[in-house]
């Protein structure tokens, strides 16, 4: 395992937030011990905590912090506060001495403000020209933010929901009902979400890491974004489906009815380009695995450029889990296609009622607690 610290430092006579990758030893260990207590653990606990940061969602806002916001489930379209795009205590966990503990929340601060200082200076007028790609803990700064956007929304948590249902469904299908296996959802706590997005993050950020990366500017307020902004554009050879078929343990063909197959679409290794909008003129896009490039900054115009919005638009309605947003004199969001959400899981066995009531879960999360 490595730690991801912060270490405040003086550069240039200017303080700035330095993120350091540091190997797995007592070193590494002690530092972040040091960090994790120098913070309020329970500062951030019964806070709004935003899954979409805010840094970017002002970038889609008018002089007023305002957005206008779709609701993915009902299609209703309000206006609202960048503030308000939030839920409350969404990275709040319980942590060893069974308190409630905010610290996820404070580390998912320094990630984005480390990304903000990156991207910044790609985002003016005079990064044209002479932008060049960033360098080794700038990059490893954009990476890290990007890998922890992909993993911390609500579409992540609820793959991780139905996973553990259909787990505890099919082991116990001889002590529970079909009627209760149709009805009754077990639910994990939000621990297991944090600790995953927290831990698969540094192996996804290692996999951008390998990847170009660059600002794409187009040339008018285009772009929208929604609340699982992080979309992928596949390779022309990406798998898709029921691929139970192809898979060999060992060497051996093994019948697809003795194999599950738990899938939540896309992966990264099977696509062409990883996409984050970070304002309605710009986004920025990872190119092909092994692909080089050296400016950091291109300038699509015309066709090519309402062509690239359009794609980018399309993935952001699908990927979608509750909601897109633009800015108030944006893109008219009753104009744009909305297609079937994608599923946040799909699981492919030997059709057993499990896997049969998690695929026909509904997209969203039930709603619990009733007034």
């Amino acid at each position: 395992m490595r730690w991801w610290i912060y270490v405040r430092g003086v550069c240039h006579d200017a303080h700035v937030g330095r993120l350091y990758q540091l190997a797995s030893d007592a070193g590494a260990e002690r530092l972040a011990q040091q960090w994790y207590e120098s913070i309020d653990l329970t500062s951030q606990v019964g806070t709004r905590h935003h899954i979409v940061p805010r840094a970017i969602l002002r970038r889609f806002a008018n002089r007023s912090n305002q957005i206008r916001l779709r609701d993915r489930i009902t299609s209703k379209v309000r206006i609202v506060s960048v503030g308000d795009v939030a839920v409350k205590d969404f990275y709040t966990f319980i942590d060893l001495n069974m308190e409630p503990n905010g610290s996820m929340e404070v580390w998912l601060s320094e990630v984005e403000a480390e990304f903000a200082r990156v991207i910044r200076p790609y985002l003016s007028t005079s990064a044209f020209g002479g932008a060049r790609q960033p360098q080794r803990v700038d990059r490893f700064a954009l990476d890290t933010f990007v890998a922890v956007q992909a993993l911390r929304g609500m579409r992540t948590r609820r793959a991780m929901e139905l996973v553990a249902d259909y787990g505890m469904k099919l082991l116990n299908q001889d002590k529970i009902s079909p009627q209760e296996i149709q009805e009754l959802e077990i639910v994990p706590h939000q621990n297991d979400h944090i600790q995953f997005m927290h831990r698969a993050s540094e192996a996804l950020a290692d996999h951008l890491s390998h990847r170009p990366v660059s600002v794409a500017w187009l040339g008018a307020p285009l772009l929208i974004i929604g609340d699982e902004p992080v979309v992928l554009i596949p390779r022309d050879d990406a798998p898709k489906g029921d691929l139970r078929e192809l898979i060999h343990l060992k060497g051996e063909y093994v019948p697809p009815e003795r194999l599950v197959q738990i899938s939540n679409g896309l992966g990264f290794h099977d696509a062409d380009e990883v996409i984050l909008p970070l304002s309605p003129h710009q986004a920025l896009i990872y190119g092909p695995m092994g692909a080089r490039s050296d400016s950091m900054v291109w300038n699509p115009a015309g066709s090519e450029a309402v062509r690239i919005a359009r794609e980018i638009n399309l993935l952001q309605a699908r990927n979608a889990f509750g909601w897109v947003a633009t800015h108030p004199d944006g893109p008219h969001l009753a104009q744009i296609a909305w297609p079937k959400p994608a599923p946040a899981v799909t699981i492919y066995d030997d059709q057993s009622l499990p896997a049969m009531a998690v695929n026909a879960r509904p997209h969203a999360r039930p709603r619990r607690f009733l007034k």
